[in-house]
């Protein structure tokens, strides 16, 4: 009961305005603990799986992970879906393709491009050794 009593107060201070949840006008607004960055990575999946290593895994900091097919956009292997599983050490994906006959193939062996959208502290993103591995994807980018 004391809770519910509590909960009803706090809810009640919200709607009346007396608590906010936005900073005061002249106050900055909190820095954000958490971003999101987009990279891309060239990976040769073997029977549809490719590690991607350059920021680690979990355990390294990263805290979600999805990707997507980036290129080719054409010929024989389009990376059509990819799967991406966030692990310890490395983000784990499996690339699937348009094969013969308009089913569904496994990438192997052929050279694709993928796009992942990762979310990992800024903290991380601020560390001397991702600053230079992030610079270095930049760089890789622009050729």
């Amino acid at each position: 009961m004391r809770k519910t009593s509590l909960l009803v107060v706090a809810l009640l201070a919200l709607s009346a305005g007396l608590i906010t949840l936005t900073p005061a006008q002249g106050q900055t607004p909190p820095v954000p603990t958490e971003e999101t960055r987009i990279y891309s990575f060239e990976v040769i999946p073997a029977n549809g799986f490719a590690g991607i290593t350059v920021f680690g895994g979990f355990d390294d900091g990263l805290l979600d992970v999805s990707c997507g097919g980036n290129t080719p956009n054409g010929g024989p292997v389009v990376p059509l879906a990819v799967m991406s599983t966030l692990r310890s050490h490395d983000i784990l994906v499996r690339v699937v393709s348009w094969g013969p006959s308009g089913t569904i193939a496994i990438v192997n062996n052929a050279r694709v491009v993928v796009s992942c959208a990762i979310d990992a502290p800024t903290t991380f993103w601020e560390t001397t050794a991702v600053a230079t591995k992030a610079a270095q994807l930049r760089q890789l980018a622009r050729q």
